[in-house]
C-alpha cells in the first residue's frame, strides 16, 4: 500500500513539474505584442510592440526598433530612429533578446548587443 502512495505522489509532482514547464513555454507569445514597462535604475522605460516595431519611450524621447522574431521567445532589435541624443550613434545597432522566464504578467530577459560583448539582463511588466 505504502508503495502505491509514493508511486502516485512522484507520479502527481512529476505531471505538476510539466505542466509548470510547458506553461512557461507557451506564455513567450504573450509578449509578443502590447505595451509594456521597465525600469533602468529609476527611470522608467515604456514599449509597445506589435510583431514588427517596438517604441521605447522615457523621460528623454523615443526610440523606434523593428523586431524580428527568431522563435517563440528569441527576438531582434535594430534602433531605426530615435529623438534621444545619446542613442543616434547608435542608430543601425542590433541586439538579440531572449525571454529566459515568464511569470504571470512579468517576463525576464537578457539583451545581448550584438558586436559587443555585452548582456543587459531585465524584467519587462506586460501593462496592456
Amino acid at each position: 500500500m505504502k508503495l502505491i502512495t509514493l508511486a502516485f505522489l512522484l507520479l502527481s509532482i512529476n505531471s505538476m513539474i510539466k505542466a509548470q514547464s510547458q506553461n512557461n513555454q507557451l506564455r513567450c507569445e504573450d509578449f509578443k505584442n502590447g505595451i509594456f514597462e521597465q525600469y533602468v535604475d529609476t527611470m522608467r522605460i515604456e514599449t509597445t510592440r506589435n510583431d514588427s516595431i517596438q517604441i521605447e519611450r522615457t523621460r528623454f524621447g523615443e526610440a523606434k526598433y523593428s523586431v524580428k522574431w527568431t522563435s517563440n521567445c528569441k527576438y531582434e532589435l535594430e534602433l531605426l530612429s530615435t529623438t534621444m541624443s545619446f542613442l543616434k550613434d547608435k542608430i543601425g545597432r542590433k541586439y538579440l533578446v531572449t525571454i529566459t522566464e515568464v511569470l504571470e504578467n512579468k517576463c525576464n530577459i537578457e539583451c545581448l548587443i550584438l558586436g559587443k560583448n555585452f548582456v543587459h539582463k531585465d524584467t519587462m511588466i506586460k501593462i496592456k
